[in-house]
């Protein structure tokens, strides 16, 4: 008996990450394919799966096309033979759903407030039913919190290697979804306001050139693709220019509050610049000021390239970012009276 009370948090993760899984497996199974995932497979389905990467080179392909989800469609399509199959389409997405569920535990446990955090990562609706289908969002999502996960450690341990690591994961996220890399921005300033701090920038560039080199090629093609899909005349999803309609609103939506959501926006506003001002000595802290500093940058892309506000699912991968960063915030905070 005590063994299992010393185990407890593990027990309460256990519980509502199998819930979570069960409810999305289901829905993968039981629910009629949609249009994207339909056109993505008709048209950037290959039997040979690396044709996908062709993709990032030759105009040609949608904003529909997630890279990463087309290829693991196109593998799971070479290697069984079987065709028109609307769960095999979605297995790989409930493979990064694993993969989401086990780093939203790593994460939690660094935190004192773990059940709160493994709730905010987990009990998302949004999040939940976008890993049943066969889209790159929830892909992005497990990966931009795969990337946070090592980059937490690089900032608390100053271990560099996590940096690579956390970065070359984020990279891999852009191909699920170009949206990640606006995260990717937004925690390289830190990243590397930290090595300058600590001296070791200089050695740091000497001592891991090589994955440098290829994270950095890797993310300028992502990007290159980001520009090429979203060029004039071609379709796209986005909201309206409206930042607190468009992204903190629908974000909040997928939590599932939907009718008082703006109230809710509101507070937490509110609620968040009252912490930040009477805790101001914390907004130094890295993994804090990353949240700013993304929807900053988010804005600014919509100005400079006059282009749609990314809202709805295309923000889910930002949840992420958004959830870890307002934990972080409430850790570093000492609440008194006023």
């Amino acid at each position: 008996m005590k063994k299992v009370m010393n185990r407890k948090f593990e027990i309460f993760c256990l519980v509502i990450a199998l819930t979570c899984l069960a409810i999305c497996v289901i829905r993968a199974i039981s629910t009629c394919i949609t249009g994207d995932e339909a056109f993505t497979y008709m048209n950037y389905v290959y039997d040979n799966p690396f044709k996908v990467f062709d993709l990032l080179i030759h105009k040609g392909a949608w904003a529909n096309n997630h890279i990463l989800n087309s290829f693991l469609i196109s593998v799971l399509h070479s290697v069984s033979g079987i065709r028109y199959n609307v769960f095999l389409l979605r297995i790989p997405n409930l493979m990064f759903y694993v993969l989401y569920l086990i780093y939203a535990y790593k994460l939690s446990k660094k935190y004192k407030g773990k059940y709160i955090t493994f709730t905010l990562l987990s009990l998302n609706y949004g999040l939940n039913e976008f890993f049943g289908l066969a889209r790159g969002y929830g892909m992005c999502a497990a990966l931009v919190l795969a990337g946070i996960y090592y980059l937490k450690e690089y900032f608390d341990n100053k271990k560099e290697l996590n940096i690579i690591i956390g970065f070359a994961v984020l990279t891999l996220a852009c191909y699920a979804n170009t949206i990640a890399l606006l995260i990717v921005a937004a925690y390289f300033v830190p990243a590397v306001i930290e090595l300058i701090k600590d001296k070791r920038f200089i050695g740091f560039i000497k001592k891991y050139i090589i994955p440098i080199i290829l994270i950095g090629a890797g993310l300028i093609l992502s990007l290159r693709y980001h520009f090429m899909v979203s060029a004039d005349g071609l379709p796209l999803y986005g909201g309206n220019k409206n930042f607190f309609d468009d992204v903190l609103v629908s974000m909040f939506n997928y939590y599932g509050f939907v009718k008082i959501t703006k109230i809710i926006v509101c507070i937490f506003i509110v609620g968040l610049i009252g912490l930040i001002l009477t805790n101001i000595k914390m907004v130094k802290k890295p993994p804090i000021y990353v949240m700013p500093l993304y929807f900053i940058l988010m804005v600014a892309m919509v100005k400079v390239s006059d282009t749609l506000m990314p809202t709805g699912r295309v923000l889910l991968p930002s949840m992420v970012l958004v959830g870890v960063c307002l934990i972080e915030i409430i850790e570093n905070c000492k609440i008194n009276e006023k």
